[in-house]
């Protein structure tokens, strides 16, 4: 098995990895609805590919497009608001002397 003569240095090392260098992705707008979207692959909004529709449930009439988080939130806060209230400690207090007084029966 092959092992290297000498130990490589730091410096050495260094250069080597000199053209190591992490690039910015490529992003372009779909050209059917405008959303951003990586070159030479499908929309991921309209499910369209170099004019034509790829992924045909992504473009059918009756299909909704997922709603950004921001409204997702909104809706879920505006949920919770109007969630039942729970009982109050009264009522609770009176179903419980209620089922003692019939479990003493």
């Amino acid at each position: 098995m092959p092992v290297p003569k000498k130990r490589v240095g730091h410096s050495e090392q260094g250069h080597r990895r000199s053209n190591w260098k992490a690039t910015v992705p490529a992003i372009s707008k779909c050209p059917n609805c405008g959303a951003p979207r990586h070159p030479h692959t499908m929309c991921g909004a309209c499910g369209f590919y170099k004019d034509r529709i790829v992924l045909k449930s992504l473009a059918d009439d009756d299909f909704e497009m997922p709603t950004p988080v921001a409204e997702t939130e909104e809706a879920a806060a505006t949920e919770e608001t109007t969630v039942a209230e729970e009982p109050k400690a009264e009522e609770v207090a009176e179903t419980a002397t209620e089922e003692t007084e019939k479990d003493a029966e």
